[in-house]
């Protein structure tokens, strides 16, 4: 039986200058041989400390959303902070990421 990784939970700063780290953080989670194979369940990813966000670091989410499909999983952003709901809805990828707003 494979026992699932947490994934680590998005930086306060996700842009330009803290994507490439992110990015491996994530694909490390991925290839660190824990990873639940297909599931329903989505790979739930804290998105509550957000406070700055740009293009790159939407880009990166959007990118990994895909890298995770790929693989038949599911990714939810839980809890994103106003800045992160903010920049998605400008973007008007907030379906594409699967958001959960809180209550």
């Amino acid at each position: 039986m494979t026992v699932r990784s947490t994934l680590p939970a998005l930086p306060r700063d996700l842009s330009i200058y803290t994507a490439s780290e992110t990015r491996s953080q994530w694909l490390n989670w991925l290839t660190d041989g824990t990873v639940a194979a297909a599931t329903d369940a989505p790979q739930r990813l804290d998105a509550s400390q957000v406070d700055t966000i740009d293009a790159a670091g939407l880009q990166l989410l959007l990118a990994f959303r895909r890298t995770l499909e790929a693989r038949g999983l599911k990714m939810r952003l839980e809890a994103p902070s106003g800045p992160l709901r903010e920049a998605c809805d400008a973007l008007g990828v907030s379906d594409l990421l699967a958001m959960e707003h809180p209550q």
